[in-house]
């Protein structure tokens, strides 16, 4: 990777666009933006550059990460009263390429109807046969590892070799739900159970082994590494913004030119002349906003903050995926051995391919017709004022429950023990982690107080609506039921998490498990969402020259993981910017 910018330099600088925040959205703007030699693009990272770092790199290194204030924000939420009063740790990489160098390199799509679905608040240019191109500009997938064909940034692959468990537990998977492996279910329809991608490139070749071994492929990898070079593109690390400022001009909106930022013990600014853009993430971008003036007034004013544009909804509509699982001992250590010709083989892809499988299930395939109109009818007396957006949101949601098609929780293999105590180191161990899709319950994020380096108050009400504990339920008994499946008779042993007293056919004993055991599974989108704080290309209202990029905008949320549609909504906001700078240099 080419050097990051000389201090001295960067700050002597006029950048036509200034990127705040170098992760995942930000490196894939950075990259394209500085596509035309003519646009100076200027990128503020508050972690450090960590390409060619070994935690990162490898595959195996997420446990050196996760909650090392080196590489991991470890945000914690308020105790939430959905999961009995319990406080979540919230991960984030502190690194160029933000959470795509952290995460355990999942990759999966949404479906056709989560995208088109952002379109119901009058959204345009949002659907999935708008954006779906974009995923694939951003994504080099590699079904067949021996077939290179490099399109995009981020390299993705299957597992070299299978799980001898596995073929068996996507059969059980399949035939507990009565659904099918989907023949391509990264293009919109993914209902039922298939072997998981990984964000993962197989062409790297070890200086120790001189074999071929995976690495993350990830934003700072994958988009930024090739063009650091470029004379118009400066990236400085370690550099935490606190604000952006506004100009204002009679008869016109206020306009964002500085952005004010600490460096190395000292406050700096620096100018934008065409426009700043937040890629900070879900939990930093509204805090960067209301630092700046720009939210709720209420808020503001609490937080000693003076008001400059009032934005009622930024830091609102906060959603993340509550997880829950199940885990059993095997019978035998084996049936978690890759098969492959060499131990060396079995040994790398048993840790780079840490999630084996996934797929998606609908509700109506975890509870009957009456269990179902029971959720509903709960959530819906608990509704006094219909004439809301917030109500509306909940009224679509619960329709899709209802909906065949309409995915309500995904499900994930894991080859180990997920919690303490349930790892067999002699016979192994399997989970299923069961992930709800479409939360009703959210929260918000607020700024605390005008101290840029104070963490915000981050509240995503988990599991504080009843219609998600009923899914999150009815998806941990049937994850348990897969386990006593005929296709793994002679595979599986007992239970191990949670313990055998748990009785998952009870729904109330269910619903409390998960209450007690369910987890932030650190997907946190929505705080700046289209159409309530940004507009539909991406520019935060009632301010000229600002825009946000990254998951806090995703209106409602999606099946799955969402740094694809991270990818591929970046991949889209570059060319609407370019679009529109073409546009205003034609009028010149």
């Amino acid at each position: 990777m080419g050097e990051n910018a000389e201090p001295a330099r960067f700050l002597a600088s006029r950048f036509d666009y200034i990127i705040v925040g170098g992760g995942t959205a930000g490196s894939v703007l950075a990259a394209r933006l500085s596509e035309d030699a003519t646009v100076k693009v200027g990128v503020l990272e508050a972690g450090k550059s960590r390409v060619g770092d070994a935690h990162v790199d490898s595959p195996w290194g997420i446990s050196q990460m996760l909650s090392n204030p080196e590489y991991d924000w470890a945000l914690e939420t308020t105790p939430q009263a959905g999961t009995n009063g319990r406080v979540h740790h919230l991960s984030g990489g502190k690194m160029l390429g933000g959470s795509s160098g952290i995460n355990f390199m999942s990759y999966c799509r949404p479906s056709a109807a989560d995208i088109d679905h952002w379109g119901r608040g009058g959204i345009q240019g949002w659907t999935w046969g708008e954006l779906a191109p974009y995923y694939s500009k951003a994504q080099c997938l590699e079904h067949d590892v021996s077939r290179r064909d490099d399109l995009g940034s981020i390299k993705t692959c299957l597992p070299k070799w299978d799980l001898p468990i596995e073929p068996a537990m996507i059969d059980a998977l399949n035939t507990a739900a009565g659904t099918v492996m989907p023949s391509d279910p990264w293009y919109g329809n993914h209902l039922g159970f298939y072997k998981s991608l990984s964000t993962l490139d197989y062409g790297t070749t070890s200086e120790a082994t001189k074999q071929r071994c995976p690495t993350r492929s990830y934003a700072a990898s994958g988009y930024l590494a090739p063009v650091m070079h470029r004379k118009n593109l400066q990236v400085l690390d370690e550099a935490t913004v606190c604000r952006v400022s506004l100009v204002t001009e009679p008869t016109k909106a206020p306009r964002a030119r500085w952005v004010h930022f600490w460096y190395r013990g000292s406050c700096h600014r620096i100018l934008a002349t065409r426009e700043i853009i937040l890629c900070a993430g879900s939990l930093h971008s509204p805090h960067l906003l209301e630092l700046s003036g720009i939210g709720d007034p209420d808020v503001l004013h609490t937080a000693g903050i003076p008001c400059q544009v009032a934005l009622p909804d930024v830091g609102n509509n906060l959603r993340e995926h509550p997880m829950a699982s199940v885990t059993y001992h095997l019978q035998t250590p084996e049936d978690i051995l890759p098969r492959g010709p060499t131990s060396h083989d079995r040994k790398q892809n048993t840790t780079a391919c840490p999630f084996s499988l996934t797929g998606f299930l609908p509700y109506t395939a975890l509870a009957p017709a009456d269990k179902i109109e029971h959720t509903i009818a709960n959530a819906r007396s608990g509704i006094t004022d219909t004439d809301t957006a917030t109500t509306r949101t909940t009224t679509h949601l619960l329709a899709r429950l209802q909906d065949p098609e309409s995915a309500a929780v995904q499900l994930i293999g894991y080859p180990r023990g997920l919690n303490l105590g349930s790892q067999s180191p002699d016979r192994g161990s399997y989970s299923l982690l069961v992930i709800g899709s479409h939360p009703i319950s959210h929260g918000s994020c607020h700024v605390q107080s005008g101290d840029p380096f104070a963490m915000p108050r981050i509240d995503p009400g988990i599991l504080q609506e009843s219609p998600d504990v009923d899914v999150l339920a009815a998806g941990v008994a049937f994850a348990d039921q897969v386990f006593h499946s005929k296709h793994l008779v002679g595979r599986i042993a007992e239970r191990a998490h949670p313990g055998p007293s748990i009785d998952f056919t009870d729904p109330n004993q269910a619903k409390e498990f998960v209450r007690q055991s369910a987890v932030a599974f650190n997907h946190s989108i929505g705080t700046c969402a289209m159409g309530y704080v940004v507009d539909d290309r991406l520019q935060v209202k009632g301010v000229a020259g600002l825009r946000v990029v990254d998951a806090s905008v995703i209106p409602l949320h999606i099946d799955g993981n969402p740094v694809s549609t991270v990818y591929a909504l970046a991949e889209r906001a570059s060319d609407l910017i370019r679009e529109e700078s073409r546009r205003r240099l034609s009028t010149l």
